[in-house]
């Protein structure tokens, strides 16, 4: 294959091989890899967020997220060997199918460090999520937030700068507390919950995310304000939409109750929270 004329400030046509090439690969493999390329760069964002939430996860627990933090290193050495296989798919100008390979690897990381997430919130982190949402932050900026959908209370909208393209935004009632947050470039949760919490009685629950959202995992607690216990909570897996279904203990007390809820996907955590009155 001739090299690109460097005087021409060309790159040379990147080809798929006939041995690799299946029925649908197109001769010309340049679009592919430069799509590949740029979903590289995606995931080395991802990651970088990853070992931020697993920083702030050992900050809020006290203990190190052993799997979390496994499941992320194997994702950096997938992401190495991505990297080193579009180096020289560049430089030889022939595709190769090891970067699909690596790249469905690391969806495949993605969704496991999701379940492992989901499956610490009952160490206590979601109904610790106010510290946790900005705890590593280098730097914020405050401007006004929407009227609370609860109260209609003035909110304070924190923007947190962990680095120059990781931005997370929070937004804090100023009479609920803290209600949401979630990165900048992400859409937020969308939760429907019932006015009130009936004794004895089952309520339901609707999470999603704005324009949909692909399959991830839902970690949610249900907490007692009155006795500081659970009432429920679990960790599930979710696409588009989810609907919990919540038993509610006959002696529940007439206090403001907080749903917590974790939408994990793609290395990132969406979280929101919700004050729901005991019935008297």
């Amino acid at each position: 294959m001739p090299e690109a004329d460097a005087s021409a400030g060309q790159r040379a046509p990147v080809t798929v091989p006939e041995a690799d090439a299946g029925a649908a690969a197109p001769e010309d493999a340049t679009d592919a890899l430069a799509q590949a390329t740029a979903l590289a760069d995606a995931w080395n964002h991802r990651v970088a967020r990853a070992r931020r939430w697993e920083l702030a996860l050992h900050t809020v627990l006290h203990a190190e997220p052993k799997p979390v933090r496994q499941i992320r290193c194997a994702a950096e050495l997938v992401l190495a060997r991505l990297d080193d296989a579009l180096g020289r798919a560049a430089r030889r100008g022939l595709w190769s199918p090891a970067i699909e390979q690596l790249l469905a690897q690391l969806d495949q990381l993605a969704e496991l460090w999701a379940r492992a997430v989901a499956d610490r919130a009952g160490d206590g982190w979601l109904a610790a999520a106010d510290r946790l949402a900005g705890a590593t932050a280098r730097r914020r900026t405050w401007t006004a937030g929407p009227a609370c959908d609860r109260c209609g209370a003035p909110s304070d909208r924190w923007i947190f700068e962990f680095a120059v393209d990781d931005l997370q935004q929070r937004l804090d009632c100023r009479v609920c507390g803290f209600r949401a947050a979630h990165a900048t470039d992400a859409v937020p949760l969308v939760v429907q919950v019932p006015a009130v919490l009936p004794p004895g009685h089952t309520v339901r629950c609707q999470i999603a995310r704005a324009g949909g959202e692909p399959a991830g995992y839902l970690a949610y607690q249900l907490t007692d304000k009155g006795r500081g216990t659970r009432i429920a909570s679990g960790a599930v897996p979710v696409e588009g939409r989810a609907i919990l279904d919540l038993a509610i203990p006959a002696d529940l007390t007439p206090d403001l109750h907080t749903l917590s809820v974790a939408w994990i996907h793609d290395l990132d955590i969406a979280i929101h929270r919700a004050r729901i009155p005991g019935a008297p």
